[in-house]
């Protein structure tokens, strides 16, 4: 996710903006929808390498 943390704070934001009238609650679900779970990617590539290299350990 390009966006990590601009998406985090937006879904903090959500239930705010549902209940002040700003944002009904469908067009949230369709924003969630859109991004998508914040822990999809659970680290991408990046975490795999980690793994990786955290199994094979030091040369």
């Amino acid at each position: 996710m390009k966006h990590r943390k601009h998406v985090a704070w937006s879904y903090h934001e959500l239930p705010e903006w549902v209940s002040q009238g700003i944002v009904p609650a469908p067009i949230a679900d369709r924003i969630r929808s859109h991004y998508g779970e914040l822990g999809d990617e659970a680290g991408g590539p990046r975490r795999w390498t980690l793994v990786v290299f955290g199994l094979l350990g030091p040369g």
